[in-house]
Parts: structure tokens; sequence; C-alpha cells
């Protein structure tokens, strides 16, 4: 596995290479520009006096040699040497090298310290000069020395720099990442909280921790619908199971003798079979409400609100329902809306003490839906509470009466998707009104 050390160590180490690298070509370049001018330093030299040599009043070797050594283009370090008649010409300071002849090929001495050439060319009555031209490199070679001298320099400060920038960085860089380590080991299902300040990191490691902190949060909020749901359903299933285990008891002993115990189980345990089902089906609601996907249409309203109606006056055959009928189209998600309204209206029926429920619809600046019981109310301290889950006031505690206290959970939860308002008001004896409010078309 990599280590970060390890990675930055490995980058900083190819930089370098390189750098070098880079920096060798360029040193052999400026080396090869000297080593091609000396030559054409030479080959301008050699034209020069061949073509001095072909003129005719050039007869006389003394004054020729002359001439060519006065008139010759003036280069450092360039000596000419003529040989006539096994004599040889030659100004003061040239270096002594054993010249090997060779025509047509220029000659390397040393490690590249002269460079010369030798030709055979004829002149002065025909007779045969041979004319060696050296070219030293000593000049461009103590250039070079210098260079590298100032290049190491140079070289051993920037990898000194880099070493110590490199630190540096590292050294800021690793605490950061402990910290986070730290963060990360002590989250577990129960603590998903990671307040890192982050002013004291980068702006790129700000940004991971950012998008790390909402990766938390996000992990948080399903870990908690998993917790919740796993919480709810054992909680709220705990008593229809119990009822229906004691149910199933009494058919062991008594069901095949007596059949009124029977019918009274039979009876007993169906009813506790639909109310979980129904349990189950709110649970698995709100498990799943932020994945519901929106599908917006034209509604009209009064119509859906007739449907829900006849549905519940299927489940509620003795329950008196009033409503006025009224026509209304607003924009939103029907499936969702109308499990909103039914919630409401299951939920005014079950606390209504069995009178009669009424909707009302109106419309002014938008639509507004109330849905009004004449049940026992809801006490001030309770009123705050609701919309929680599984939250059911004192009054309402009793059993008999039905409900999970997740009908007007699943109501908040359904009106914070569609974005409604929902309001209520309620006063003890008298009843409770619920009124949604839409944007009409």
């Amino acid at each position: 596995m990599k280590t970060f050390s390890k990675e930055l160590w490995k980058k900083f180490m190819i930089l370098i290479f390189i750098f070098i690298t880079g920096y060798g070509i360029f040193i052999y370049s400026i080396w090869g520009y000297f080593v091609k001018q000396s030559k054409k330093d030479i080959v301008i030299t050699e034209n020069f006096i061949i073509n001095e040599l072909k003129e005719p009043e050039h007869q006389n070797i003394e004054e020729f040699v002359n001439l060519a050594l006065r008139e010759s283009p003036k280069i450092n370090e360039l000596y000419i040497i003529l040989v006539h008649n096994n004599v040889e010409y030659k100004e003061e300071g040239t270096p002594d090298i054993q010249i090997i002849e060779s025509a047509d090929r220029m000659q390397e001495i040393g490690h590249e310290d002269f460079f010369l050439s030798t030709k055979r060319i004829e002149g002065l009555n025909d007779e045969e000069i041979v004319l060696t031209i050296i070219r030293g490199m000593s000049r461009e070679k103590y250039f070079m020395k210098k260079i590298l001298k100032i290049s190491a320099g140079i070289i051993f400060v920037f990898c000194g720099a880099a070493v110590f920038i490199s630190k540096s960085f590292y050294r800021k860089v690793v605490p950061q990442l402990k910290k986070l380590e730290e963060a990360t080991n002590k989250i577990n299902l129960t603590s998903f909280e990671a307040d890192i300040e982050k002013s004291s990191f980068f702006v790129e490691f700000s940004k991971i921790l950012s998008s790390y902190e909402k990766m938390l949060n996000r992990l948080e909020n399903q870990a908690s619908v998993q917790i919740d749901f796993i919480n709810n359903a054992s909680h709220e299933l705990k008593t229809p199971i119990f009822i229906i285990g004691s149910y199933v008891d009494l058919l062991k002993r008594w069901g095949g003798k007596d059949r009124k115990i029977s019918k009274e189980a039979i009876e007993s345990i169906y009813g506790e079979v639909k109310n979980m089902e129904i349990l189950i089906e709110k649970l698995l609601f709100l498990a799943k409400q932020d994945k519901i996907d929106i599908v917006k249409e034209e509604i009209e309203i009064g119509e859906l609100i007739e449907e829900i109606i006849k549905e519940m006056e299927i489940i509620y055959p003795n329950q008196s329902i009033n409503y006025s009928e009224t026509s209304f189209h607003v924009n939103s998600d029907r499936a969702l809306l109308k499990h909103l309204i039914k919630n409401i209206v299951d939920n005014a029926i079950v606390y209504g003490d069995g009178k009669a429920v009424d909707i009302f619809l109106c419309c002014e600046s938008n639509v507004t839906i109330k849905v009004q019981d004449r049940g026992a109310g809801i006490s001030k301290e309770d009123q705050s509470r609701i919309f929680d889950k599984f939250y059911r006031a004192e009054q309402s505690r009793n059993r008999n009466l039905g409900g999970h206290g997740l009908g007007l959970s699943i109501v908040k939860s359904i009106a914070d998707i569609l974005k409604l308002d929902i309001s209520f008001t309620s006063e003890i004896g008298a009843g409770t009104t619920v009124e949604i409010t839409l944007p009409v078309n």
C-alpha cells in the first residue's frame, strides 16, 4: 500500500531527475554550439587562405605568410601553420601539437582540447604547401567549468530548498490527515458528529472535509431512518403480536370447546393483523420518504376529496362525513396529496368520538382544505408534539381508539415534500380543525 510520504518523495525525485536531465541537455547543447562554431572558424580561415593563395601577386612565400598571418580573421586561439619545402611557418605562441596529416577530415586533439584541419594545396609556382589550422578550446572549457560550478551550487541550493519545502509541507499535511483519521475513528452508528475546525487546513483539504461531513450527514440520515424503522416497528408491533399470541393460546385451550371464544379470538386476531398491516405500510412510507419521486399534474381537488370520502365510508360505514361539492384545480402529486388528506380525515374519524366530520373547500388567493372533527380536542401542552412519530395526546392513548401515532407524522412529511402549508387549531371538548393550503392554478 502506498504511503503519502513515499509518494511525495518519489515525485520529488522524479522532479529532480527531470530538472537535472533538462539541465544536462542544456549544457550539452551549449558545448555543442561552441564545438560547431570552432569548426566553422577553421573552415572560414581555411577558405580565406586558399583564396588568397590564388592571387597572382602572392608568389613569394615570406610575403604570403606575412599576409596570411596578418590579414586572416582574428579569432581567439586560432593558429595558422604553413609548411613549404620542409620549412614551417607559424606565428609565435602556436601550441606544439603533433599533426597527423589527413585530407578533408577535422581532427580532435585530447578531449576536445583542440580542433585542427590539415590540407595540401597548390600555390607559389605550383609548389605544394601544407596548410594547418588549429583552434584551441581552452576559453570555452573555462567558461563551461564556470557554468558547471555555478550550476552545481544552484542545484545544491535548489535541492536543499526543495527538501526543506517538501518536509515543511509534509509536516503540515500529516497532522491534518491524523486529525481526519481520529475523527473517522470516533464515528459509529450512534455518533456521526465530526465537528472539525477547517480554518487551519489547506483550501483543498477544507473542501474534502466539507464533502466528508456532507457524506457523514447523509450516512447519519440513512442510519437514523433505518434505526427509527427498526425501533418503531419493534415498539408498535410488540403489543399486537402479544395480543395475537394471547388469543392463539386461548384458541389452543378453549377454541375447540367454545365457538363463541373461537369467533371472538379469530375476529380479534384478524383485527390485529389488519392493524399491523396498516402500521407496516405507514412505517415503510416514513422509511422511504427521501426517495419518493414527485410527479406533479393538474388535479381537480373536489373530485379527489369525494374519492377519499367514498373510501372512508367503506372503512367506517357508520361514520358521517359532511362535504359540499366544490371544484378547484391545483398542480401537485396526486398520490401523495391523496395520502395526506386521507390521513387527516382518518385521524379526524378515529379521534372524533363517532361524531360527524366536516370537510370544507374554499379558495381566495390559495386553495384551502379544512377538516374539522368534534372530538375531545388537544391540550396546548400536546399541540406542540402532535406531528412527532408515535405521539398520541393523553386523552387518546386508549388502544380502543386505534391509530399508531403515525398519521400526522406522515402528513407533516408529505407537506414538507410537496411544500404545502399545514396548520391546526384545537380546543379541549370542542374538537380539532386542520387546514391545508395549496397554490391554485
